[in-house]
């Protein structure tokens, strides 16, 4: 309750704020390049369930499925040059407040995934939907478009499993940074995402073995001791 009081009043006083660099960024959108300013697409939100994601457009308007674009960055050839700037700021995702507001996405959470996407992710991959999408996570404050999906979702997953009030005030902090200072992968969080994720997995591999064996070796757990890591 108290996440989404803050969720509400934080997007509504940020959209308020933010609406005279969305109305110059609209207007240099539409003047450029003749186009609509805002974009829709179908994202998976909290549990998978698909809803319309805000965002000022940045690309050639075109009917290319995500899967055929791949990960878009400020050089990809079809990001306008209005677009590379808004990019580079974050400004294209001022417009997912009205998201938050509706209770699609939260502030800070995992950004949300392509319905297609998340419909191909292994049981350790799905618990980043077990949270709403946020505008900024774990993963967007740690290299995002220089990362590649795998190494996005892993960090996303360590964020929803180690969630607090603390990790959100320190991603908030490193989002101020990534806006004024551009994006840069940070290689230690990787790598220790990447270490949570092996020992969930190693975890996960213990308990099926015991699973599908009727009685407990000696010296070895019994099998409701590894349930809680899978």
């Amino acid at each position: 309750m108290v996440r989404r009081l803050i969720d509400v009043f934080g997007s509504a006083a940020l959209l308020l704020m933010a609406s005279p660099i969305l109305l110059i960024s609209s207007l240099a959108i539409w003047c450029t390049d003749r186009g609509p300013a805002f974009y829709r697409q179908t994202r998976a939100g909290l549990g998978g369930r698909p809803f319309e994601l805000f965002k000022l457009r940045s690309m050639r308007v075109n009917d290319l499925p995500a899967v055929v674009m791949g990960q878009v960055r400020e050089e990809h050839p079809m990001v306008t040059p209005v677009g590379r700037w808004i990019r580079r700021f974050k400004i294209d995702e001022l417009p997912q407040l009205l998201n938050v507001l509706r209770g699609e996405m939260t502030l800070i959470g995992p950004r949300p995934a392509i319905p297609e996407q998340a419909e191909q992710y292994t049981s350790f991959q799905r618990r980043r939907l077990i949270m709403p999408p946020g505008m900024t996570g774990w993963a967007q404050v740690n290299g995002s478009s220089r990362l590649s999906w795998p190494e996005r979702i892993v960090l996303d997953v360590w964020h929803v499993d180690h969630r607090s009030f603390w990790l959100d005030l320190r991603i908030l902090s490193r989002t101020i940074a990534v806006v004024l200072f551009g994006e840069e992968p940070n290689r230690e969080a990787l790598e220790q995402a990447i270490a949570y994720a092996r020992r969930q997995a190693d975890d996960r591999e213990l308990a099926l073995r015991c699973s599908a064996t009727s009685t407990a070796k000696e010296g070895v757990p019994a099998c409701h001791d590894f349930g809680a890591y899978v």
